[in-house]
């Protein structure tokens, strides 16, 4: 499968830069994204054709890729997302978070901001799910606009918006606090009133590899990608249900100039601050 081939180089050149290891550990990097290359590239072909006799569609693709993997996704207030324009706010603890909100939505109008980025831009299928942000200023305006324009359509738009990896919840026991991370371009999304829901994905690692020495020498190195491709070598590394929980908020942006990008009291940010705390509290009831 020439995708998965791709891929799988792809992730590796990822890996290798990301680490700065020499040139003859490529090829066992790429053997070691060979399992998640092959996964995705179903995916992404799902995506784009349809499964014969099964359900077709963004939510049941991404749905068989996480049971590929060993993994079930649990939600809790899929309620909030009824039809028409709406914006879905999660937080971004990687590994197989956006695969879990997409089951979890369970829209096939869903689109997605992300960076742009080669091992993204080999997946074809998901050319209609991505808006791709490039690193220039104008690349990101563009992106805006064509956000904007689905969400007119009557779109649902799956944002996260500190464009970054955030911590788990189910892995950390310290209260959260969005405001300082969120990144700029949120209000445009927001000027025209659309409905917000709140996502918070929780347990998308497997805490026994995240605690190993060698991810946790990387992650300490600021390289949050070999946990995650370790996880999909077999199911039992994987977690085994990764958990999302929705909620709605009738919080909006003021749209005063100038946005408020570090102000701690912009009641959306609370609202998220709270929903993370809520999910934390299941796997730490005693923390504080």
């Amino acid at each position: 499968m020439k995708t998965a081939t791709t891929l799988a180089r792809l992730s590796a050149d990822e890996l290798r830069a990301a680490l700065k290891l020499p040139a003859w550990v490529h090829p066992v990097l790429v053997l070691a994204s060979r399992r998640l290359a092959t996964v995705l590239a179903r995916f992404d072909d799902e995506v784009a054709h349809g499964i014969s006799g099964g359900g077709n569609g963004v939510p049941a693709a991404a749905t068989r890729a996480l049971a590929a993997f060993g993994i079930s996704c649990e939600v809790g207030g899929s309620g909030s997302l009824c039809d028409g324009a709406a914006i879905v706010l999660a937080n971004h603890p990687g590994a197989f978070d956006a695969l879990a909100l997409f089951a979890a939505i369970g829209r096939d109008d869903v689109r997605v901001l992300a960076l742009d980025r080669p091992f993204l831009a080999a997946l074809p299928g998901l050319a209609k799910v991505l808006i791709p942000v490039p690193s220039d200023a104008v690349g990101r305006a563009v992106a805006l606009r064509t956000a904007r324009r689905h969400l007119a359509a009557g779109g649902l738009l799956l944002h996260f918006p500190a464009g970054a990896i955030e911590p788990d919840p189910a892995m950390d026991d310290r209260p959260h606090t969005y405001a300082p991370s969120w990144k700029p371009g949120l209000e445009v999304l927001l000027a025209d009133n659309t409905p917000i829901v709140l996502a918070c994905v929780a347990h998308v690692h497997h805490a026994a590899i995240e605690r190993s020495w060698p991810v946790a020498a990387a992650r300490a190195r600021g390289v949050t990608l070999l946990g995650p491709l370790v996880a999909t070598w077999h199911a039992r590394l994987a977690p085994k249900t990764v958990y999302v929980q929705f909620a709605t908020t009738d919080a909006r942006t003021p749209l005063a100039a100038p946005f408020p990008a570090n102000s701690t009291t912009w009641p959306l940010r609370d609202a998220a601050d709270a929903l993370f705390d809520q999910v934390r509290a299941r796997f730490f009831p005693d923390a504080r």
